[in-house]
């Protein structure tokens, strides 16, 4: 597991997601880093005659990187765009992150949950028996 105490980047990075999310990044990390460093010991073995060949590869190599997590936001966004949402009655227990994992299991739970909570306009807290709009894929 990275530890990211000090790194105040790398907690924005990791904070509210669900444990696939950050299986993920570290694989999607890890492997940037990976060809990012092949590209520059490659480089400093060679008679740097290709400078600006290296250059293109690490910045192809960045900028998919950064496409696959946009399309990955742009996927979820899709999918809370494109929802009914439904009428569901608060029961005991129930919390917005659990609410969210049931209704919407495909998106991110804490993304749902503000959702949810931006369109019935909750401050505080849920209460049982509440009415909530949620959405849902039908």
């Amino acid at each position: 597991m990275i530890k990211y105490n000090s790194l105040p980047l790398i907690k924005k990075i990791y904070t509210k997601k669900t444990p696939e999310e950050i299986r993920t990044i570290n694989v999607a990390l890890f492997s940037t880093l990976l060809l990012e460093s092949g590209i520059i010991c490659d480089f400093l073995r060679s008679r740097r005659e290709h400078f600006l060949t290296y250059v293109f590869l690490s910045m192809v190599t960045v900028s998919i990187s950064i496409f696959l997590i946009l399309l990955w936001k742009f996927y979820e966004y899709l999918l809370l765009k494109r929802c009914e949402l439904i009428t569901y009655i608060v029961r005991e227990g129930d919390s917005l992150i659990a609410i969210s994992q049931t209704c919407m299991p495909e998106c991110n739970p804490w993304k749902t949950a503000s959702l949810i909570r931006n369109i019935n306009n909750i401050k505080d807290f849920i209460y049982v028996g509440q009415k909530i709009l949620v959405p849902s894929r039908l």
